[in-house]
């Protein structure tokens, strides 16, 4: 049998169309690899940590972020009102630049 059953194309045409075999191929959302995720439309919900209401475990998943650095965010947070923006968190006790640094894409300010 040389052509595909019932009209569908043959897997080695899709895995040269699509970069994918046919049995894998991604949802259609999904970026290939190398490509950046498509942005998302004003409005839409992010991934990120907000920072103004997390609580200590959900900080705690952050790189560099323990139980000391969770504490630390939500005492100067109670103290101090909600922070302004990411860039807030250098007031904090025990944040500095490279902890920023590493965690600024995961985190954000609401």
């Amino acid at each position: 049998m040389s052509a595909a059953p019932l009209g569908l194309p043959a897997c080695s045409r899709l895995r040269r169309e699509t970069g994918w075999p046919a049995w894998s191929r991604p949802p259609a959302a999904s970026p290939r690899i190398g490509e950046a995720p498509a942005p998302q439309p004003p409005g839409a919900q992010s991934d990120a940590i907000d920072i103004n209401s997390a609580d200590e475990e959900l900080l705690k998943r952050l790189p560099g972020i323990g139980e000391v650095k969770a504490r630390a965010i939500i005492s100067f947070r109670e103290a101090n009102g909600p922070f302004s923006s990411a860039d807030g968190l250098l007031e904090v006790n025990g944040i500095g630049a490279a902890t920023l640094e590493a965690i600024r894409d995961l985190v954000e300010a609401r």
